[in-house]
């Protein structure tokens, strides 16, 4: 607030924006996050993708052994 301007509605100072520092990593590191960050978001992928089969598994195995049982109380 303090390098606003305006009163009702204060907006940043341009000049003072376009003068902020910011740090900018090296190709290396940039590289490495976006390895990093895709890999990361293939596994999730990978275990979405399993958890769904595991589900529809545990759904197939339930219904099952409702059958088993109900031929074993028969």
């Amino acid at each position: 607030m303090a390098r606003s301007k305006g009163t009702k509605m204060p907006r940043g100072d341009k000049q003072w924006i376009m003068n902020f520092k910011i740090a900018i990593p090296n190709i290396t590191i940039l590289n490495m996050y976006s390895d990093f960050s895709e890999n990361n978001t293939n596994f999730r992928k990978v275990v979405e993708y399993e958890n769904q089969n595991l589900e529809e598994l545990k759904v197939l195995l339930q219904s099952k052994m409702k059958k088993v049982e109900g031929e074993i109380l028969v």
